[in-house]
């Protein structure tokens, strides 16, 4: 909501989908970033309901 609310701010129509669409394309093409961890800082749910209740990494170094 934050870039939303920016956007909103500064008077721009266009919505912030194409930025978080443009980050995972970087993050898929340039980096060696596992899916699950580009998955998660978009704020995507990743996994099932199990496999979630036993993922407690916040994958911060």
């Amino acid at each position: 909501m934050t870039l939303s609310n920016f956007m909103e701010r500064r008077g721009l129509i266009e919505g912030q989908h194409g930025f978080r669409s443009s980050f995972r394309d970087w993050v898929a093409e340039t980096a060696n970033t596992p899916h699950d961890l580009a998955e998660t800082s978009l704020g995507h749910t990743v996994g099932g309901r199990v496999e979630r209740s036993y993922r407690r990494a916040d994958f911060l170094e």
